[in-house]
Order: structure tokens, then C-alpha cells, then sequence
């Protein structure tokens, strides 16, 4: 998908990313793929559906080794018009 090129895109200006925050977790396509690509990365997912995490993890095989699934909405954690910098 499209979304999902350019969404990756912002891992190539980091030369070893150490860290990773992704709201919504979905079926976990990001955290398979980072796992598997950067196994070193910590990622952050934050999804505020339970029942998505739980089918995440029962269903298409997302792990809990450094990926941490939080139910909480992601406007808690990025507010509205935040500012993200690199830090």
C-alpha cells in the first residue's frame, strides 16, 4: 500500500533508529516488519482498542518482545497540535 511506503520512509533519515512510536496498531504490519528488519528497534504502539491488541497478538502473530501495546487513544500521548521533535 501507498500509506504504508511513505510511513516507512521516515525510518531512512535516521542512520540506526533507536525507537519507534506508532499509533494504531491494526494487524500489526509494522511491528512484524520492524522485528524482523531492525530487531534492535524498541517500538512503542499505542492503540486504544483492546480487542485489536488481542487479535493482533492472537491472530497474526504480534509479539510482545519490544513491542508494547498500550490502551490508551493516541490523542493522550500526541496531543492535538503537538510538536515532534527528534531527541
Amino acid at each position: 500500500m501507498p500509506n504504508h511506503v511513505l510511513m516507512l520512509a521516515a525510518v531512512l533519515f535516521v542512520d540506526t533508529p533507536k525507537r519507534l512510536l506508532n499509533l494504531g496498531l491494526g494487524g500489526g504490519v509494522f511491528e512484524r516488519f520492524f522485528r524482523t528488519h531492525l530487531p534492535g528497534l524498541i517500538v512503542t504502539t499505542v492503540e486504544k482498542s483492546p480487542v485489536v491488541i488481542r487479535l493482533a497478538r492472537d491472530c497474526f502473530d504480534v509479539q510482545p518482545d519490544g513491542v508494547f501495546a498500550l490502551n490508551l487513544s493516541p490523542t493522550i500521548v500526541v496531543p492535538a497540535g503537538a510538536s515532534i521533535t527528534r531527541g
